[in-house]
């Protein structure tokens, strides 16, 4: 997960993730996108301006496929992401036309473009089905505005019994299919560009900027174990079937992003089954250490997040009063906040329906500390977390949900990470190797059931290293051992960590919850 500073805004800046396959107009060979023409007179062209861009268009006579596509490992999730600028498009009243496509096995696929609607054009997000029907067509109320360039994200869920995508405008979902079974089906191809018209007279122009796929391959996936930015499978150069359409569209009314009530609290949602038993952990060679006095943390002291000043904040800026933070992720300006608790203050940490800060992965509100936790280093952490009344743990086996992750400088799951999900709080350890794959299955060192309203103490001693048999883990909650010191590789080999705190969860979650922290340190051991 790339850790955006406060200045640079998920609109302007997509922020692809460095195991992201790239489409590139500077390339010769589109970074291994394939363009595909259907039509003689359609045309994909290059320009050199502001960085260059790639320019596909169909307007030149009948309209018909252009796009340029990529072909991958099989995936259960996968982002489609582009830089667009829809700069002309002619489409039929009640029309729509695909820009990006996520395309699966068996032959249904995931689109998102251009629907017109009485009042002009604007964003819709359906299923395609192998007849080419379309279905499930879900019209946002957000338009689309032609001659702007906007960050497009489409992100599809396959593999699941209730599947589905979502449709993100500059940082924003604008609209979701509904739950649909896809259990079985995998996807290996996407595409962006002028997708299969309605009718001949539909033509229209499109200009990229930057495109970009990536997400979880079928042999990473493990339910609720959600990274910050899906692996990127290694994508093939090769031809991809271009996105189809279909002249029969139901009805549709445009409806605009659902936004909670202000101060309204979600009805409890029913915890999700039972997760299988998780692999028993092996005991690090050495004893046991001893619960730190409380209040206290051992070794010295290198880093404090500090709540204390100031009152809630009002904008971004006032956040670095906070002290210890490097940066933060949050959709709005009351998103974190600085509360009365006691005679003190603590960190208030809201996640709302549509808060996507980022142009990936999930809703999220959150700080990072730069920790910068390396290979060797033997470390103490200490933190509170309490879970509000209005907090929402998920009922679905694909419901992930962190509160506190060191996540790797490398794109993936976490390796340490907290998380709270079907009512359980746990702590969880993903061994990984330096590209991202899995290098062993997750381990939960430690759960307990999740009580709203108390605070939960914890002191976590770390022995950071990418080597299996020299990195381990100890906990303690509310000053007594958690679980057992367990050994095990805590870094992607290659690569340091850095501290999360906040609440980060699956982008279709809906309802608000809040998490609150406090009392973060953290401190090296000689």
């Amino acid at each position: 997960m790339l850790c955006v500073p406060a200045a640079v805004s998920a609109a302007d800046d997509p922020a692809y993730p460095p195991s992201a396959n790239v489409l590139s107009a500077a390339d010769p060979s589109f970074g291994g996108w394939t363009p595909l023409v259907k039509q003689s007179t359609g045309s994909v062209s290059r320009s050199s301006r502001s960085g260059g861009s790639l320019t596909m268009s169909d307007r030149g006579g009948p309209a018909g496929y252009v796009v340029l596509g990529t072909t991958f490992a099989p995936r259960s999730s996968v982002v489609n992401s582009a830089k667009l600028n829809l700069t002309r498009q002619v489409l039929g009243l009640r029309r729509a036309r695909p820009l990006m496509e996520i395309g699966s096995t068996g032959g249904t696929s995931l689109q998102a473009g251009a629907f017109r609607a009485a009042d002009g054009l604007r964003w819709a997000v359906w299923v395609k089905r192998p007849d080419g029907l379309r279905r499930h067509l879900v019209v946002s109320g957000a338009r689309v505005k032609t001659r702007t360039w906007a960050t497009v994200s489409l992100v599809a869920h396959v593999n699941r019994p209730r599947g589905g995508a979502s449709l993100r405008v500059n940082g924003k979902v604008v609209a979701r299919t509904k739950r649909i079974d896809m259990a079985g089906l995998t996807a290996s191809r996407a595409s962006v560009g002028l997708g299969a018209p309605g009718s001949r007279r539909e033509v229209g122009t499109l200009v990229v900027k930057t495109a970009a796929t990536w997400g979880t391959d079928v042999s990473d996936t493990s339910a609720g174990n959600a990274g910050d930015a899906p692996q990127a499978g290694t994508p093939a150069p090769a031809a991809t079937t271009p996105p189809g359409g279909s002249t029969a569209t139901p009805a549709v009314t445009p409806v605009a992003p659902a936004t909670p009530a202000p101060g309204t609290t979600p009805a409890p949602r029913p915890p999700r089954p039972t997760p299988p038993p998780p692999v028993t952990p092996r005991p690090a060679p050495g004893p046991a250490s001893p619960p730190p006095p409380p209040g206290t943390i051992p070794g010295t002291v290198f880093s404090t997040v500090d709540f204390q000043s100031g009152s809630a904040r009002t904008s971004f800026g006032t956040l670095a009063n906070f002290g210890g933070i490097s940066s933060f992720q949050a959709s709005a300006a009351d998103r974190i906040q600085s509360v009365a608790s006691g005679d003190g203050r603590v960190g208030r940490f809201e996640v709302q329906n549509g808060d996507v800060p980022v142009s990936c992965c999930g809703e999220r509100a959150e700080i990072a500390v730069d920790t910068n936790d390396a290979e060797g280093q033997e470390r103490w952490y200490t933190w509170a977390t309490m879970f509000d009344a209005s907090f929402i743990s998920g009922d679905r086996a694909a419901d992930f949900q962190v509160v506190t992750q060191f996540h790797s400088r490398q794109s993936g799951q976490p390796p340490v990470a907290f998380y709270a999900e079907g009512e359980q709080y746990r702590l969880q350890v993903w061994p990984k190797n330096g590209d991202g794959s899995s290098a062993g299955p997750p381990q939960t060192i430690w759960s307990t059931p999740i009580v709203r309203g108390k605070w939960y103490r914890i002191a976590l001693h770390v022995k950071w290293s990418g080597n299996d048999s020299i990195g381990f883990v100890e906990l303690f909650v509310d000053g007594q051992p958690a679980g057992v010191k367990t050994s095990i590789r805590t870094l992607y080999p290659g690569y340091t960590n850095y501290l999360k705190l906040g609440a980060y969860r699956d982008g279709d979650m809906t309802g608000t919850s809040v998490v609150y922290h406090d009392d973060v340190k953290a401190s090296n051991v000689p």
